[in-house]
């Protein structure tokens, strides 16, 4: 009765350990499936360094589900690859403009007399004050998009959070392995232990 009772519960727990049927294996993110390595994440997102870590895997795999998310990403991805062209002039006239007063300022220190070089320099200060003033809104629109730029950044990692939270959630509710498998591998465990010390004790 014993032996019968053992050989079931071994039935029950390997039908219960069965393989994911096909359907189950395409309701689990790729990236937590048996066999798989991260690496092997493929996808329009898959090139962003996703590579190595499971948050971005999985957050690339729910971006393949979420038209409208994905459609936002890349317009956030599209305005930072643009925004250095839409704003190189900008750039290029404020780099030469402090290059001219950084080798200015060192000309006018060449000066031997002490009132000349006095004159230039207050009169390159003055200069470069102008400027400042002139470019202080243009400067202070810069400051503003990059304290923005750097917050979207926060918020595209709260999203990834928020979102490969949820999966791993449902993955834990819905894939944990049956834990009478784990129970009975400490059965036979215990068995050969006993057994041993039974031999030892001979």
């Amino acid at each position: 009765m014993h032996r019968n009772g053992a050989v079931f519960m071994a039935v029950a727990i390997a039908g219960c350990s069965a393989p994911m049927s096909e359907r189950a294996q395409q309701e689990v993110p790729a990236a937590l499936q048996e066999g798989h390595i991260v690496q092997d994440i493929k996808g329009s997102f898959s090139g962003r360094g996703y590579a190595d870590d499971l948050v971005e895997a999985l957050f690339a795999e729910a971006l393949e589900r979420d038209t409208a998310l994905r459609t936002l990403i890349r317009d956030v991805d599209r305005q930072h690859r643009t925004h250095a062209d839409s704003v190189e002039a900008h750039q290029r006239f404020e780099d030469n403009n402090r290059a001219y007063y950084e080798a200015a300022l060192a000309h006018a220190d060449r000066l031997s007399d002490s009132l000349e070089r006095d004159e230039q320099r207050s009169r390159l200060r003055q200069s470069e004050a102008r400027y400042a003033a002139a470019v202080a809104d243009a400067r202070e629109s810069g400051r503003r998009y990059d304290a923005i730029r750097a917050r979207t950044a926060e918020l595209m990692e709260l999203i990834k959070l928020q979102r490969t939270l949820e999966i791993m959630e449902r993955y834990q509710r819905t894939e944990r392995p049956d834990d009478r498998v784990l129970e009975a591998e400490l059965n036979r465990i215990k068995a050969l232990e006993q057994r041993l010390r039974a031999a030892a004790q001979e």
